[in-house]
């Protein structure tokens, strides 16, 4: 069950970037180069890892959290550090990390029988916002 609430953290928004740096007041600086849709004031993520969000697009994001929270059973530190070997932050990848702590704790029992729709629809519902507010991405 708490592979299956990992999994459907992975349906929400886009990609980040590169640039494995736990500095966050080099992730607050600037966004040049970053794609329009994205924040122009990240908060935990650089723009380095705005580009890497947007290279890898949001089909791999699905891929990419299913990677790393399901093996992790959702923990959000476990999937932040296999996030961050993917190229983004570590205070980035916190973000993510988040989204599947959040969707483990918030959605467990929605989806206890896999990635249903309730499931992601739960996770979409409580988890997608605070990571959008936590990467500044759109």
């Amino acid at each position: 069950a708490a592979a299956a609430a990992a999994a459907a953290a992975a349906s929400p928004v886009g990609d980040s970037g590169s640039n494995n740096s736990d500095d966050k007041s080099k992730s607050n600086k600037s966004n040049s180069g970053a794609d329009p849709s994205l924040s122009s004031n990240l908060t935990n993520c650089n723009s380095n890892d705005a580009v890497l969000y947007k290279q890898r697009g949001k089909d791999q994001f699905d891929d990419d959290m299913r990677g790393c929270s399901t093996p992790c059973w959702g923990g959000s530190e476990c999937t932040a550090k296999c996030i961050a070997k993917l190229g983004y932050t570590v205070t980035c990848s916190r973000c993510f990390g988040d989204i599947a702590g959040c969707t483990k704790g918030q959605c467990f029992w929605q989806c206890f029988h896999g990635e249903t729709d309730s499931c992601r629809d739960c996770a979409r519902r409580n988890c997608h916002p605070p990571f959008k507010v936590c990467t500044g991405f759109q």
